[in-house]
């Protein structure tokens, strides 16, 4: 809105209310005329034995005279600045138009659209908001839905049992987590004003085109996509009660982008090309089960596989979300990958065993690392990346380690 608009406004506002005073006073002065005619005539019909009364006729008809004139020159102050309001709502009635023009150039103008990335962050960041909105207002005291982190304590985000302690789980140890919300109207009014906002962040997806971003560009905006949508997924659509349900969902809940409608399995499955086997559901998911259009391989980018460490499917296993950015993506995602590492992976005092999260060990199982590592040394690269050889566990081999079932409970953990 431009400072000529809100100056002409400003400026029509004192208008109205000087047009508003001086018929107030008009009226005022045109009552207090009518009670001293009345009140002269009154007293011209009555006989007065005493004529202190009307001492001053003279004087009471020269106030008259004056009154009259008075008010003669606020009913022509009047006539004038209801002339220069109605200048005044032409000049904005102008300023208007020609910022609508601006408006409609802008939106026909490709060049004028937002940037994909800051698009796709938005969005990130405004469903973060809604969540956190929707988990404090639910709260009833019995569970806590929101959890933010004290200084100087390190959180065992994943219930691990016999949990290493490892001093630096980096962002992890400033999540905020959300495991349970209400998507009830009364607690959706709450978050309304953000969710109106994400409304128009959709609407500008489909107005852009993904496909001439470049590499790191389109890697940061998928993925940012991807997760914005499957945290609209549960707010539209309820948390699913089983991994085949969750399957369901992902391929329910989509975006058009550019035209082209995504769903969330599309976005990770065609355009990223990320085939984790996290959880059971997945194993059972096929291309020839998932409807994919000629049109949306065109989107398909180089797979990433650090990508698995920063999808979320709002399950308890899952990893936690960030805004990613085009300018810093390798390094984030290779903090993401170290991070869920230091966060969920836990040690049997007992057995000596390391307790490996599903989503690392099927990482690992896809990814074959090429120095021939086996699991326990590669893990142990994350957890003590200063130790020499010998201070990692003792045991190699599959029977050093166990691998941890992915658990489906609903919940979110925020990064800053």
């Amino acid at each position: 809105m431009s400072v000529e608009y809100l100056t002409n406004k400003s400026s029509r506002f004192r208008l109205q209310q000087d047009v508003y005073e001086l018929q107030r006073s008009l009226v005022l002065e045109l009552e207090l005329r009518t009670v001293l005619l009345t009140a002269m005539e009154y007293y011209s019909n009555e006989e007065f034995p005493n004529q202190t009364l009307i001492s001053h006729p003279h004087k009471v008809c020269k106030d008259i005279s004056n009154l009259k004139t008075k008010i003669t020159d606020l009913e022509k102050e009047v006539e004038k600045l209801n002339s220069q309001l109605i200048k005044e709502r032409a000049q904005t009635d102008v300023v208007l138009e020609d910022k609508l023009k601006k408006e409609s150039i802008v939106v026909k103008n490709p060049k004028f659209l937002p940037h994909p990335n800051m698009v796709s962050e938005e969005m990130v960041q405004s469903m973060k908001t809604i969540f956190i909105t929707l988990s404090e207002s639910s709260s009833d005291g019995s569970s806590s839905s929101s959890f933010h982190l004290s200084h100087g304590k390190i959180p065992n985000w994943f219930g691990i049992q016999g949990k290493l302690c490892s001093e630096d789980i980096g962002h992890y140890r400033l999540g905020i987590e959300v495991s349970w919300m209400s998507v009830e109207k009364k607690h959706l009014n709450l978050a309304a004003k953000e969710l109106r906002r994400y409304r128009c962040l959709i609407q500008q997806l489909g107005k852009i085109n993904p496909l001439n971003l470049k590499y790191d560009e389109k890697l940061a905006f998928w993925i940012n996509l991807y997760n914005a949508l499957m945290m609209h997924a549960y707010i539209a659509y309820g948390v699913p009660t089983s991994d085949h349900k969750l399957l369901s969902l992902m391929q329910k809940a989509n975006y058009t982008v550019g035209g082209h409608t995504f769903s969330a399995a599309a976005i990770q499955y065609v355009v990223l090309r990320i085939k984790t086997r996290a959880f059971l559901c997945l194993d059972d998911l096929h291309h020839d089960k998932l409807k994919v259009r000629k049109e949306q391989r065109k989107f398909s980018i180089k797979a990433e596989p650090l990508v698995t460490f920063a999808l979320s499917n709002g399950m308890f296993s899952s990893p936690a979300v960030r805004i990613y950015s085009p300018g810093s993506i390798r390094k984030e995602l290779e903090e993401a990958q170290r991070d869920y590492i230091r966060a969920s992976v836990g040690l049997s005092m007992k057995e000596q065993k390391l307790l490996v999260p599903k989503l690392v060990h099927c990482f690992f199982a896809r990814r074959k690392v090429a120095d021939g590592s086996n699991l326990p040394c590669w893990i142990c690269q994350f957890l003590f990346p200063n130790s020499n050889s010998h201070q990692t566990p003792d045991k190699h081999g599959s029977s050093s380690y166990v691998v941890l079932s992915h658990d489906s409970h609903f919940r979110y953990i925020f990064l800053p």
